[in-house]
């Protein structure tokens, strides 16, 4: 069995348009990143760890960001 991360959330039965990249679309939370039930990302905890430290990282190393607040 072989996976391509290339061909990931590109199933032109959900996605109009799959190739191009549109995190406004309508149905963007169908996306496969990390799974569900059997097909869960056994990495996905580790990713979400990752991610959690490099933004403490960040606000501690930049502590003037801030979000915009219309948007």
């Amino acid at each position: 069995m072989f996976f391509s991360l290339a061909v990931v959330n590109h199933g032109d039965a959900v996605f109009t348009d799959a190739a191009r990249l549109d995190a406004a679309r309508s149905n963007a939370h169908t996306h496969i990143s990390f799974g569900l039930g059997a097909n869960f990302c056994i990495g996905g905890r580790l990713t979400q760890l990752e991610a959690k430290i490099a933004f403490e990282t960040l606000t501690e190393q930049v502590p003037f960001l801030a979000l915009v607040t219309d948007q």
